[in-house]
């Protein structure tokens, strides 16, 4: 199986570019627009890795990635 990249901006452009340039190089990939939706999508399937924007609306990616964090290592938030 290939390793799996979630890429989170919300720059559709950007994100559909990186998803093409990483499935051309044979990863698989998922996208979301921004914080939220990279939370449903993880919760859905995990990542090995996370391409997180750090400037997004509804949520930041320093938001997302301290929840990432902290469901990774202590399991679901409350």
């Amino acid at each position: 199986m290939n390793e799996r990249i979630l890429v989170v901006d919300d720059e559709e452009d950007l994100r559909l570019s990186l998803k093409f340039e990483l499935k051309s190089a044979g990863f698989e990939v998922d996208v979301a627009a921004d914080g939220e939706g990279a939370l449903e999508k993880l919760s859905a399937k995990q990542a090995d890795v996370v391409l997180l924007d750090i400037d997004m609306p509804r949520m930041s990616g320093i938001e997302a990635l301290a929840i990432i964090r902290h469901r990774n290592t202590l399991g679901p938030r409350p």
